[in-house]
């Protein structure tokens, strides 16, 4: 279970020992619009759109040390379309 603070508009929502999972849009319940996703150790995970809970459109992914590791388009939580992967040193993949 976690723990919300809107319905629709901007808000967060946090997992279950109270740090942040979400910040940012909301639409009927779900996450919709610009926001970042939080690991559970308070790093950023996504930044960027969603759509009904999943990330969707224009984004960044992030790994668990706060590197960029793709940004580009995704769909239902997939990279899909157009982007950048990077390596762990920050190095654009050919």
């Amino acid at each position: 279970m976690s723990l919300r603070t809107t319905n629709s508009g901007y808000g967060k929502e946090f997992y279950e020992n109270g740090k942040l999972r979400y910040e940012g849009e909301w639409r009927n319940g779900e996450w919709n619009g610009n926001g970042k996703e939080f690991y559970e150790n308070g790093d950023v995970e996504y930044e960027g759109e969603f759509q009904n809970n999943e990330w969707h459109g224009n984004g960044k992914q992030f790994d668990e040390d706060g590197d960029v590791e793709y940004e580009g388009e995704f769909q239902n939580n997939e990279w899909n379309g157009n982007g950048k992967q990077f390596d762990v040193n920050g190095s654009l993949y050919d």
